[in-house]
């Protein structure tokens, strides 16, 4: 069918910047998307074997039902953990004032084959050339004690320390997980829209782990240190257009996270998400926060403090984005 033809397509071209229908690409950057939060990655008309290049060594499963515009995502039952915080924090998010507007809504949590799936909105449903960014958030990577128990030990957090040193983590509070590169906007067409038969550049730490910037000239991709990384969020929003919806976006996020104090959040990313069809002119670009599944406090026992990490992190996104340029 269609869905196993194109996967099998984009095992073999597409991240490598070989040219591709949009429909494709959508199939490939959700799936590499979700590389870094959910490993494994399923659809369900396809036959197993069907995103094998993608899958990370997690236990983690994600189904995409997209008649129904849905997401379901599951942890492995030796997380489950994980998935009970994940699960709390989204409920309570998705019926709050405040973080409905910062996180995909989840309608429900159901099961399928004896696994817990959490069924969220899929946010790229409507869009029809969809160009996506993951960025993971936070100056740390290793999640803190709380209420008296030790998530991590002296000897992971070193190890955690010295891997997120060789990133941005330490000194940005973000680094990339997987972006879609666009082409430069003087390729696009006359009403100012991405074609169709694009040509895609993977990039971030998901494209790294994959080996898929082997090429010479393409380690800037991976964006680990601030010059390259600054490069990518100019490449991912190529436009002086995209770059103000992006930072407009972003405030609702940085007021929010200066003075909430009840959560706090290690390993959450910030996906952002824009229309490529006539993406000049008139840009429609959004973002939700997504994976909770280390989440710490609640309303009854509030974590005490602003979370710094992500604050960093989105404060440094605006930065950059302004330093290139707005409309």
């Amino acid at each position: 069918d269609l869905v196993a033809q194109a996967a099998a397509f984009l095992r073999q071209k597409v991240l490598f910047g070989y040219k591709m229908p949009m429909s494709t690409g959508l199939i490939c950057f959700v799936a590499h998307l979700f590389l870094g939060s959910a490993g494994r990655v399923s659809i369900d008309v396809a036959p197993p074997d069907v995103g094998a290049k993608f899958r990370g060594g997690h236990a983690e499963n994600v189904k995409i039902d997209r008649d129904a515009c849905e997401f379901k995502k599951t942890h492995g039952e030796e997380h489950e953990d994980r998935f009970d915080a994940e699960a709390g924090f989204l409920r309570m998010a998705s019926n709050d004032t405040l973080w409905s507007q910062l996180v995909p809504h989840l309608h429900r949590v159901e099961e399928d084959g004896g696994r817990r799936y959490m069924v969220l909105q899929d946010v790229l449903c409507d869009l029809k050339r969809p160009v996506i960014a993951d960025f993971k958030l936070g100056l740390q990577t290793w999640t803190p004690d709380f209420a008296g128990i030790v998530h991590a030990d002296a000897k992971k957090r070193a190890k955690m320390d010295k891997l997120d040193s060789a990133t941005t983590t330490k000194i940005l509070g973000i680094r990339a997980t997987s972006i879609q590169l666009p082409p430069s906007p003087d390729t696009w067409d006359g009403e100012g829209s991405i074609p169709e038969d694009a040509t895609y550049l993977a990039a971030g730490r998901s494209a790294q782990k994959k080996e898929l910037l082997d090429e010479p000239g393409s380690e800037w991709r991976v964006g680990n240190n601030r010059e390259d990384f600054e490069r990518l969020v100019e490449a991912y929003l190529p436009t002086p257009q995209l770059r103000k919806a992006f930072v407009d976006a972003l405030q609702k996020f940085i007021e929010v996270f200066k003075v909430q104090t009840t959560y706090r959040f290690t390993g959450g990313s910030l996906f952002v998400f824009y229309e490529g069809e006539h993406a000049l002119q008139d840009p429609k670009l959004g973002m939700v926060m997504i994976d909770f599944p280390h989440t710490l406090g609640n309303a009854d026992q509030p974590f005490g403090r602003i979370d710094e990490g992500v604050l960093t992190g989105l404060y440094s996104l605006d930065v950059i984005a302004r330093k290139f340029g707005l409309a």
